[in-house]
């Protein structure tokens, strides 16, 4: 008997929870409040490379929509996702970063291979596999977000709303978008070779992050230990 894709889709998202980024090193540190403030600085700019191009990604996946229905749901998304990079400008700002710090900021090469290959994987690829690939982190982003304020609330000294507003947003609203990315993917997944597609995709697109978070690791945190 086949697998219904609802069974398929929790099983997948099940393998992708083996390797949760708030699995990664970084993240584990964050929750533990084992950050210094200059980790936490470093890691902002990088992650910043990747929250301004969330919305190029879905603006691309967009044009390949097959239907007027999904066409709509992806513009709600590229409309909320156009206002984020300025809500994470305003984290930086709660960190002590100024906007010219952002500006100025040379990405590390694990980031600049991160925004490339999720780039690659919607530019390339076809319209169900763009989809699995913004599911395949944004389906994480509500959980680590959490985490996320506690650790900064707790630890951090972040408690400003204005501080934290890219997080209060980030635990509902990629909620939202998962569940258009899955209905998605239930939809247009219809054979064996559409899944394997849609696994790869997803799985790459984690990893992509899971990259930009060892060079964040790599070099806020281990070179910073070596040194000292």
């Amino acid at each position: 008997m086949k697998r219904s894709s609802q069974i398929w889709l929790k099983e997948l998202e099940a393998e992708l929870a083996s390797r949760h980024l708030l699995h990664h090193s970084f993240y584990e540190k964050w929750a533990e409040g084992a950050l210094s403030r200059d980790a936490l600085r470093g890691y902002t700019k990088e992650y910043c490379q990747l929250v301004d191009a969330i919305p190029a990604l879905v603006r691309t996946v967009q044009t390949k929509a097959p239907t007027p229905e999904m066409v709509a749901g992806l513009g709600e998304n590229l409309r909320e996702e156009k206002e984020h990079p300025e809500l994470w400008l305003r984290f930086g700002e709660a960190l002590g970063l100024s906007r010219r710090d952002f500006l100025q900021h040379t990405p590390l090469p694990e980031t600049t291979e991160a925004v490339s290959t999720l780039r690659r994987i919607v530019e390339d690829r076809s319209f169900v596999e763009g989809v699995a690939a913004l599911w395949g982190f944004e389906s994480q982003v509500p959980e680590v977000s959490e985490k996320k304020i506690e650790g900064l609330t707790t630890f951090y000294g972040i408690t400003s709303p204005r501080g934290l507003e890219y997080f209060e947003v980030h635990r509902t609203i990629d909620q939202k978008h998962t569940a258009m990315e899955e209905n998605i993917l239930v939809s247009e997944a219809r054979t064996p070779e559409d899944r394997k597609a849609v696994e790869s995709a997803a799985k790459a697109a984690r990893d992509a992050v899971w990259r930009l978070l060892d060079g964040v690791y790599r070099h806020h945190v281990l070179a910073r230990q070596q040194l000292g």
